[in-house]
């Protein structure tokens, strides 16, 4: 059975336009991220950072979860091993829940700090966090951070079609990523992020050009009105209406 099948198959095939042995790096979830999918693009010269589950990990026993509660959030354990050339080092971290990391590249010192808020203290302490979690936030934050605008106003659609699906996602890809640059810029040339339009207004902006292209003016919704110079309107006297007598024969 070959092992490089489904989620990491597509891994190897994206990463095949890498060139080799230039000290690449890429990152990913724990979808794609297995010790395998390490030792293969290892062999090519690319390191790898991912959040990795830890039944993927056959053979690498950490502490258990008991155990670093008792040490406190911030708790690190690390377990490294050689394979060929290559060392790998996989790190287990506690927060508000538990992550583990697997890289090639980067381990869990130097260790920095974060901050996070007590519940108990009710105020905001810092606690220990792996060189390996920095590194994972920095350069996978943008993905999550994409797939998390997109979701705020997605395009539903109901279509039996599968292509229009992936027409409006990428429509909504592109709208967001024209967004970010207009933030970028503006932040860039020095104004302030309350006087920048938010992501709803940006849309709307998209769509009001889209409709108005090519026209001198936009028409205001409703009835249109013309100048009393061009037309006059002449109230309609309502006719009254003629009573009739009826006379009864007696």
């Amino acid at each position: 059975m070959n092992i490089f099948q489904g989620a990491s198959g597509n891994v190897l095939r994206l990463t095949s336009v890498i060139p080799e042995h230039r000290n690449s790096k890429i990152f990913f979830d724990n979808w794609f991220c297995s010790l395998d999918l390490h030792m293969k693009l290892a062999e090519r010269g690319i390191y790898c950072l991912g959040t990795v589950c830890s039944n993927r990990l056959n053979g690498c026993l950490f502490d258990s979860d008991k155990k670093m509660k008792r040490s406190g959030r911030g708790a690190i354990d690390e377990r490294q091993c050689s394979m060929g050339n290559m060392q790998y080092s996989a790190v287990k971290w506690h927060d508000n829940r538990f992550v583990t990391l697997l890289r090639n590249f980067v381990g869990a010192n130097p260790n920095t700090e974060v901050e996070r808020f007590d519940k108990k203290l009710k105020k905001s302490v810092k606690v220990a966090c792996p060189r390996a979690v920095v590194e994972y936030n920095q350069f996978m934050g943008g993905v999550d951070l994409v797939d998390s605008v997109v979701a705020l106003y997605r395009i539903q659609i109901y279509s039996k079609k599968w292509y229009h699906r992936i027409f409006f996602h990428i429509l909504n890809l592109v709208v967001v990523n024209a967004w970010f640059l207009y933030t970028r810029d503006a932040l860039s040339s020095g104004m302030h992020w309350k006087s920048m339009l938010t992501l709803a207004v940006f849309r709307k902006a998209i769509v009001r050009g889209l409709l108005f292209q090519g026209k001198s003016e936009a028409r205001k919704q409703g009835r249109p009105r013309s100048n009393s110079t061009e037309r006059s309107y002449t109230k309609k006297k309502k006719k009254k209406k003629k009573k009739t007598i009826c006379s009864y024969m007696a």
